[in-house]
């Protein structure tokens, strides 16, 4: 109940959060109350999500994910730009969100990972329900005991991927 005053307050007028949403101004202006509510509710989770999530366990096998090239819409423009690489490490059953920095400007977007199982499930999407766990799925292969690069990646998450090139390795933790 403590939120929802400011909520209240956030969607009768003020629609600053409205670009960082993915929801582009025409589609803002129409939605309802509950759609705006929805949007801003999972874009606030999506952004405290760092301070939360899972990091690799020692003694277990965690994944080497490295985003070496490709383009993401960055917010709060919303356009498709050029990225930085990056990488992280995933624990089995884990999420992790990494801040894309675009690499031109000084606009980002955040690119959430899961590891479910056999399948990593990449850019979830934000207004799309059938997409909500992911937009991209790629499911482990043999190949990742010695690694594999994935080129030319799509996806129609919140992060829009476009011509994503992803090296994806399993690594044997130590204690």
């Amino acid at each position: 109940m403590l939120y929802v005053v400011p909520f209240i307050l956030l969607l009768s007028g003020c629609s600053v959060l409205q670009p960082y949403t993915g929801m582009s101004e025409e589609d803002w202006q129409n939605s309802n109350n509950q759609s705006k509510l929805s949007a801003i509710s999972t874009y606030t989770r999506t952004f405290f999500e760092p301070f939360f999530q899972s990091k690799p366990q020692p003694g277990s096998e965690s994944l080497l994910v490295r985003f070496k090239s490709g383009y993401a819409k960055m917010w709060p423009s919303g356009k498709s730009m050029p990225v930085k690489p990056t990488m992280l490490y995933l624990s089995p059953n884990s999420c992790q969100t990494v801040q894309l920095q675009s690499q031109s400007s000084n606009e980002h977007t955040n690119l959430k990972f899961c590891l479910d199982g056999d399948t990593l499930n990449i850019d979830p999407s934000r207004w799309n329900a059938q997409m909500s766990h992911s937009s991209l799925n790629i499911n482990r292969n043999i190949v990742w005991d010695e690694g594999m690069v994935y080129n030319g990646l799509n996806s129609k998450g919140y992060a829009q991927l476009q011509d994503a090139n992803l090296y994806i390795q399993s690594i044997k933790s130590s204690d």
